[in-house]
């Protein structure tokens, strides 16, 4: 039997907003100190969007976030209002 590969590139949107006011200067140099050197909000938005899209975190909703814990951060809801895949599509298949 042979076996057919197929690399299939998906691009994923993720919409995410953050609660400014939980990024304090004490929380961002904790954060930096034990696990990544973020310096800007939009960092921690990259990373929790790509978390979002690669499934290692559930989407956040207001109802939702409370519910997750997320390493570095605690109940996600305390940094996150929302974030959710907004756009999936499939650019190119190859064979």
């Amino acid at each position: 039997m042979m076996s057919k590969v197929f690399q299939i590139d998906v691009v994923q949107t993720v919409s995410v907003t953050l609660k400014d006011s939980a990024f304090t200067e004490q929380f961002m140099e904790e954060y930096r100190a034990s696990f990544s050197p973020f310096f800007e909000l939009v960092e921690h938005a990259e990373h929790i969007g790509q978390l979002v899209g690669r499934g290692v975190m559930d989407e956040v909703t207001r109802f939702s976030g409370a519910k997750q814990f997320i390493e570095g951060y605690g109940p996600i809801g305390d940094f996150v209002e929302k974030a959710e895949i907004t756009e999936t599509t499939v650019d190119e298949v190859i064979s």
